[in-house]
């Protein structure tokens, strides 16, 4: 699912870019046998980058969207956000799309129900796939995600 930022480290405390991000997803749903469209959906991933395949497909099933309608933002850092709404769709969003149930009342205190990605955010905790940042009490919602806390949450949405 993820590969050393070279071949012999991990670089647990570096940031995961967005792309990265998709790549991970990606593999851990798919492997790195699948179609993708060829067609360019984004205007900052070209066909020649790295993960356009990756990036692709996760659109093509509507796990992911860009930063913008027409951009993806893949060298930009993901945020927990991002990453929540990456991971609960991967996970649930064949059976379900964007209609899942989630807890109404919030688990963490930085993320209140008018949140934009609160019910992604509330099912990653009712999964078990994340319990918070620092003593759990909030979520830390625009903190950047390192590598290891991706490993983790990857591990806990799809090798658990």
């Amino acid at each position: 699912i993820t590969l050393g930022c070279t071949t012999t480290t991990f670089c647990p405390g570096n940031p995961v870019l967005r792309s990265q991000a998709a790549a991970f997803v990606t593999r851990a749903i798919l492997g790195d046998n699948f179609t993708f469209p060829q067609t360019p959906y984004f205007t900052d991933v070209p066909t020649t980058h790295q993960f356009f395949p990756q990036i692709q497909k996760l659109r093509e099933l509507s796990i992911i969207t860009g930063c913008t309608a027409t951009t993806f933002c893949p060298d930009t850092p993901i945020t927990r956000t991002d990453m929540a709404t990456f991971l609960v769709r991967g996970k649930l969003h064949a059976l379900f799309g964007d209609d899942f149930t989630f807890p109404a009342t919030a688990y963490f205190n930085d993320v209140p129900s008018t949140h934009a990605s609160f019910k992604f955010i509330q099912k990653l905790r009712e999964l078990g796939i994340t319990l918070g940042c620092g003593s759990g009490a909030g979520f830390c919602p625009n903190d950047t995600v390192t590598r290891e806390q991706m490993a983790t949450f990857l591990y806990r949405a799809f090798l658990n």
